[in-house]
């Protein structure tokens, strides 16, 4: 089977390849000269990633599904490694379900290709650190048009307004709001202890809706119906209808 699939990533017609199987990329011996532009694979190494982009040099599109082989395989001896390498043909790269990394191991993954035009990405962790984003987009990835994430994290705590407040601080300045006019929300939702900071619209395909008496909700635009804008992207929407129409009943109750 690998054999008959190198043949077919060899073929000089390829132009998009959807790749969900379990051999490792290094066996099926991708080819030298592969032709493939848009390329979705479940997930690989770094060591496969890199052979990926170094031997597709048509490639413009890629998105991993499963990102946790790739940053588990990460090495201290890659960064300087990885420093002096760069893929200019990428320019749409989408992360999924990001796993146990942190933000300097993430920023030389992104180094690879510092043509991008799109960049997604979505983690069970917050992958932010001040106004990090802001200086690594600015330095590293400089023609990037559209910048979409969903980071949310369970924490053990309780937190106030306040501090949810300042998690948001760093996407309030000029870059964000006017040069890039990329907006953000930060949702906590209280019976969880769950933070979750995401682009406008959502990036994620399925969203849960939580009533507004359980969350705390900051956002960085002022459009009147937010609701509707953040859901622009969302195929599934997961609500608790018992709960939102007991709100609305107690609501109507109060105003009477």
């Amino acid at each position: 089977m690998p054999r008959y699939l190198t043949s077919v990533f060899a073929l000089p017609t390829l132009r998009t390849l959807q790749l969900h199987i379990r051999y490792q990329i290094n066996e099926l011996s991708w080819p030298n000269q592969c032709r493939v532009q848009y390329l979705t694979i479940h997930s690989c190494t770094l060591d496969e990633y890199c052979t990926i982009l170094r031997h597709s040099p048509l490639l413009q599109v890629i998105i991993i599904k499963h990102c946790h082989f790739i940053m588990e395989d990460f090495q201290e001896n890659d960064f300087s490694t990885l420093a002096s390498v760069s893929f200019q043909q990428v320019t749409s790269l989408t992360l999924q379900n990001i796993i146990n990394i942190k933000i300097d191991k993430l920023e030389c993954l992104l180094s690879l290709t510092t043509s991008l035009v799109h960049l997604q990405l979505t983690s069970q962790v917050l992958i932010f650190d001040n106004s990090r984003w802001e200086h690594f987009i600015i330095r590293t990835l400089p023609l990037l048009e559209k910048f979409e994430f969903f980071f949310s994290q369970t924490f053990w705590l309780a937190y106030s307004p306040i501090y949810i407040e300042s998690l948001i601080v760093p996407f309030r300045t000029r870059f964000w709001l006017n040069e890039k006019r990329w907006f953000i929300n930060c949702d906590y939702i209280k019976r969880m202890c769950l933070i979750k900071i995401y682009s406008i619209p959502v990036c994620v395909s399925d969203f849960e809706y939580v009533i507004e008496s359980d969350k705390i909700s900051i956002s960085t635009t002022v459009t009147t119906d937010n609701n509707a804008t953040i859901t622009d992207n969302v195929h599934t929407l997961k609500l608790d209808i018992v709960k939102l129409t007991t709100t609305a009943a107690m609501v109507e109750e109060t105003v009477c």
